[in-house]
């Protein structure tokens, strides 16, 4: 299996595994809207719909960043698009993980609102 197969399989798993994890946490989520970003005191400075809040980071995984490393590629013999398979896969392992941390701290949020 090739190196941009495997970078295309595992941005696919990530995307997939963040998507799961919108549709179950947004289940959870009583409010109409979620806090999209927190100040340094610890309070949420803006809050967005919770559908936009939700899947907006989702798609603009899976749409930006595989457009932004194509364009980059597009000039590029197969061996710089090796390496930007690797690229897409870290990129999608860390937006995952802070996508993670952001459900995280929804869901605390959330659990902290008066009923």
């Amino acid at each position: 299996m090739s190196v941009i197969a495997i970078g295309i399989y595992g941005f696919c798993a990530v995307v997939g595994a963040m998507a799961f994890a919108a549709y179950h946490v947004g289940k959870r989520i009583a409010a109409p809207k979620v806090p999209m970003q927190w100040g340094f005191n610890g309070q949420p400075t803006w809050y967005a719909p919770k559908v936009v809040a939700l899947w907006a980071p989702i798609f603009v995984t899976m749409f930006g960043v595989p457009l932004f490393l194509v364009s980059i590629d597009s000039g590029f013999p197969p061996p710089r698009a090796d390496r930007s398979a690797v690229g897409l896969i870290i990129f999608a392992v860390v937006m995952g993980g802070t996508y993670g941390a952001y459900l995280f701290a929804v869901v605390r949020w959330t659990s902290r609102q008066p009923s």
